[in-house]
């Protein structure tokens, strides 16, 4: 008998954290401008203060960016 946990109970508290529609708009690229959607995210994270933030690579010009916080 294993007494390791079982890995569909060790984090109920895991909320996720991606939406259900790839065209949600996350921001636009502070590169070029494009707007990114969900499409383009690569990772999904919480911030220490719990909001939800993103890394995407922009459509436009490929770079990775933040698209929540576009400059």
């Amino acid at each position: 008998m294993s007494h390791a946990p079982s890995p569909l109970n060790i984090a109920p508290e895991i909320v996720r954290m991606t939406p259900d529609n790839p065209e949600t708009v996350r921001g636009t690229c502070s590169f070029c401008g494009k707007t990114v959607t969900d499409r383009h995210a690569i990772i999904h994270y919480e911030t220490a203060s719990g909001d939800p933030g993103v890394w995407a690579e922009c459509p436009g010009c490929g770079e990775i960016v933040d698209p929540t916080n576009a400059q």
